[in-house]
């Protein structure tokens, strides 16, 4: 940021205002989103446009559903992983009959992680190290890559790494 932004933000802060005064956050906000570089103003005009997609209600609602949407086929790839158990102890009378149950979960895990994986691609080009500064995005972040991990290189390989699908 440059100095003229550095000093109003310092002089905001030092006001001594609410911090619920809404017309000095949102100038605050304005102010330290504004990009420091003015030398790709197509890039960073863009990138205000992703942001502002991304913050907005649509965005949030669709991943929010897509979260759910995610959670509920994880709690029943655990059932089908229960039944699974059962079939291989003898205790189902229909062995395999779960297949194509399997073959659906396993597509609703590629879409969402793919669907995770870029939504954390455009969070990241839009709003940079800043997106960073959030616990919960570092936390958001970590999920993301290691889902991406264990869906698109060690399942392809034939890599078993329960541990990681545990912790998502």
């Amino acid at each position: 940021a440059d100095s003229k932004t550095i000093g109003t933000i310092v002089d905001l802060k030092a006001s001594g205002e609410s911090r619920h005064d809404s017309r000095n956050a949102r100038r605050m906000r304005r102010l330290m989103n504004t990009p420091s570089s003015a030398h790709h103003p197509h890039k960073t005009a863009l990138q205000g446009r992703l942001r502002k997609i991304l913050t907005g209600p649509f965005a949030n609602s669709f991943i929010g559903c897509c979260l759910v949407t995610n959670t509920l086929a994880s709690f029943m790839q655990l059932q089908l992983l229960g039944k699974a158990a059962d079939d291989s102890l003898g205790l189902e009378t229909v062995a395999g009959s779960h297949r194509l149950l399997a073959d659906i979960l396993r597509a609703a895990d590629l879409v969402f992680g793919t669907i995770f994986f870029v939504d954390l691609l455009l969070h990241i080009y839009a709003f940079r190290w800043r997106y960073f500064l959030h616990t919960f995005n570092v936390a958001d972040a970590v999920i993301v890559l290691l889902t991406a991990l264990e869906l698109f290189v060690l399942e392809p390989l034939h890599v078993k790494m329960q541990n990681i699908s545990f912790f998502r």
